[in-house]
């Protein structure tokens, strides 16, 4: 018996998720690592932040995309 639990888009974006910024050659890059693939850009540290929450939130609605626990965010 599959125990997946599903929730809905809106659930996985208000939780908390490890965000990991590295210093690049020409800014910063933002990184998740409970959802692989997934990467920012930026200038900044605060631009890099924004754009991940804005990649986020496109990403996922548009594509309508169904996540299951193991999206779910690790301890912090």
């Amino acid at each position: 018996m599959d125990e997946t639990k599903v929730h809905d888009l809106d659930y996985y974006l208000s939780l908390r998720y490890r965000i990991v910024l590295t210093p690049e050659v020409e800014g910063w890059s933002a990184t998740v690592p409970d959802l692989p693939g997934c990467i920012a850009v930026g200038d900044s540290k605060a631009e890099t932040l924004e754009g991940w929450q804005h990649h986020l939130n496109v990403a996922c609605s548009s594509q309508n995309q169904t996540i299951t626990r193991t999206n779910s965010p690790t301890s912090l």
